[in-house]
């Protein structure tokens, strides 16, 4: 979906009430969703974004529906009921971020999001005027990083993270207006197709241990040269960005699949079920047992 003018509401996400846009994230994450998994109808007291990374399904939103893929971005607000579906064949994988406009920074990101609710099928939507960003649009994959980001700082709540998760937002506000200013991007250069490339192969190979060599297998430059310019362009260096997609697949394991937690610590390469249990609690904060049992949500 491209935007014309016309369809261009830019009105304040820049604060309801004429305020500066201080965002505060108060929910991010990553999900994999299981096949025909179904959120909904609910509705939320913040807004919320929601990224589609893979896979196919179906959002309804205030009584409309759109069919969902890779690269759609979508987008409602307080008491606006909606419904997601995965597909059952191909089901998605899903970011999503929940935030207010304004508001002061907490201590810490909260550990699960706020103001869930159910809500009827036929429930009207509230009057939402000038709404800066339409239900659904097909922006592609540049948002992807600035997700990834969210759900990282979200995840790993390190200190301010609510600061950085601040600053992400902002970034990733001023990007989407320019680009419903201008519908489009401009292509990759040759070095950003490379560095993409060296992304999808950490992703890829995640179920493995890391190893340096893979960045000039993946690349002509050399491996300094890549590292840096793969932090410059994702915010956290090759080994690192591969270890947190590690830590997913690891979420994804123990949340969607019937694996054990030592048949889970075997397929992600670990030759002992204990250090994968320290491994996951040092960068989750939680005993691979204790995340299986928390509720699945986005």
């Amino acid at each position: 979906m491209t935007l014309g003018r016309e369809e261009r509401p830019l009105m304040p996400l820049l604060a309801p009430s004429g305020a500066e846009f201080a965002p505060v994230v108060g929910y991010a994450n990553r999900l994999v969703c299981t096949p025909s998994e179904r959120f909904g109808p609910r509705a939320i007291s913040d807004f919320q974004f929601v990224f589609v990374a893979s896979g196919a399904g179906r959002f309804a939103i205030g009584g409309r529906s759109y069919r969902a893929a890779a690269g759609c971005l979508f987008f409602y607000g307080p008491d606006v009921p909606h419904v997601i579906e995965a597909d059952d064949a191909d089901p998605f994988v899903l970011y999503g971020v929940h935030f207010i406009p304004e508001g002061p920074l907490p201590e810490r990101p909260p550990e699960s999001p706020l103001g869930i609710r159910p809500a009827k099928g036929d429930e009207p939507s509230p009057a939402e005027p000038g709404l800066p960003f339409p239900p659904c649009a097909r922006t592609g994959m540049w948002p992807l990083p600035y997700f990834e980001t969210f759900a990282r700082e979200f995840v790993e709540k390190r200190p301010f993270a609510p600061e950085a998760l601040r600053g992400a937002m902002l970034q990733f506000a001023a990007r989407l207006l320019r680009w419903c200013e201008s519908g489009s991007l401009p292509a990759p250069t040759p070095l950003e197709a490379r560095i993409a490339a060296v992304r999808a192969m950490l992703e890829e190979r995640a179920g493995s241990p890391y190893d340096a060599g893979w960045l000039t297998e993946a690349s002509p430059y050399t491996h300094d040269y890549v590292s840096r310019k793969f932090r410059e362009r994702f915010g956290a260096a090759p080994q690192r960005y591969h270890d947190e997609r590690r830590v997913e697949q690891a979420m994804r394991l123990l949340a969607t699949s019937a694996d054990s937690v030592t048949d889970a610590a075997r397929r992600l390469g670990f030759d002992s079920v204990h250090y994968f249990c320290r491994w996951f609690k040092s960068r989750t904060g939680e005993q691979p047992s204790v995340f299986r049992q928390r509720n699945r949500t986005i």
